[in-house]
């Protein structure tokens, strides 16, 4: 489950984004919001959130000061820009400040899971993207696949055999091969060689 925090002082644009997730349908889930920065370093702490959505501009803050003083305070957090500022100077300027995605708020649910998603394993994403937006609408993209299952399926791609794997998260093979059948049926692959590549390409691991 990502769990997301969002920094937003348009009530309407907040309910929006607390309306576009369901947990067990998304594997998302809105962890808490704020008005502003400031009010959400001081009153939250690391453990209850994985990624931050932050809209673009916040009356009385400056954009860059606001990424600066979330990055000093939660640095292994990755950012994601959620703004209808088009222009590029924007887009570099918090490239340069180093988040990790710009988001159109007129981008679909499925464009800013799939953002969300990438980004929670410390990738980049930039909205409008057409590689992006073609993967959004990636059928495969919808299928939710847990830690436990991305751990599984990443051993195997380092090329870590089935029993190394068991050993490795202290369960007995029968167990893994069982979970592997899973994810293929779920995936719609026949073999583990297919498995990895899929993953691989879907950016999963």
């Amino acid at each position: 489950m990502i769990r997301v925090f969002a920094v937003e002082d348009h009530p309407v644009t907040l309910s929006g984004i607390k309306s576009m997730f369901r947990p067990h349908r998304d594997g998302i889930m809105i962890a808490g919001s704020a008005p502003n920065v400031d009010l959400f370093i001081k009153t939250t702490k690391a453990d209850q959130f994985d990624v931050i959505i932050l809209d673009l501009y916040i009356p009385g803050f400056l954009p860059t000061d606001n990424v600066s003083k979330i990055k000093s305070a939660f640095p292994e957090k990755p950012i994601a820009i959620f703004t209808s500022e088009e222009r590029e100077v924007w887009k570099r300027k918090m490239m340069d400040a180093g988040v990790n995605a710009y988001v159109f708020k007129n981008a679909d649910r499925e464009e800013i899971k799939f953002i969300i998603r990438k980004i929670s394993t410390g990738e980049f994403c930039f909205s409008g993207s057409p590689d992006l937006v073609q993967g959004a609408r990636d059928p495969l993209r919808k299928l939710v696949f847990t830690d436990n299952h991305l751990e599984i399926v990443s051993l195997l791609a380092q090329g870590k055999t089935q029993a190394e794997i068991s050993l490795i998260k202290g369960t007995g093979a029968s167990n893994i091969e069982k979970t592997l059948v899973t994810i293929r049926k779920k995936a719609k692959v026949k073999s583990n060689f297919e498995l990895i590549k899929v993953f691989i390409e879907r950016g999963f691991i």
